[in-house]
């Protein structure tokens, strides 16, 4: 599967749109559209977009991630971080063995996201259809 890298609109919180864009190499306009969301996503609308572009969640919900997770091929991963715990989807690639997340401009390593600041929290593995 090809994955076109994108970048969410600096200070937005449009990331679930940009995972979706990326995942389905549309625009994150089609991507908003297709959600009918120009915010904040929550997990039934990332599942519903992956639907409609022929992918689909292999859960009706975010797993916990495990102490020794086994990372999937392909997932979306949701972290909290700051001093409230704000939310964010990031994206794991297996095939790059990286985690790509739309608001920075570079893959980022696991190591990343357990610094204290940042935390995964969840995961949706992606299966096409």
């Amino acid at each position: 599967m090809e994955i076109t890298k994108l970048m969410q609109p600096k200070g937005s919180n449009l990331c679930g749109q940009a995972i979706i864009a990326m995942l389905g190499n549309i625009s994150i306009q089609r991507a908003k559209e297709i959600m009918r969301k120009h915010g904040c996503t929550r997990t039934k609308d990332v599942i519903y977009a992956l639907g409609k572009i022929g992918l689909k969640a292999s859960s009706d919900r975010l797993l916990r991630i495990p102490k020794n997770w086994s990372k999937p091929k392909l997932c979306i991963v949701h972290i909290g971080f700051g001093d409230h715990w704000r939310k964010h989807w990031i994206l794991w690639i297996g095939d790059e063995n990286c985690f790509y997340d739309p608001a920075l401009k570079s893959k980022t390593r696991e190591t990343f996201y357990e610094s204290g600041w940042a935390r995964m929290l969840s995961y949706l593995e992606i299966k096409e259809l």
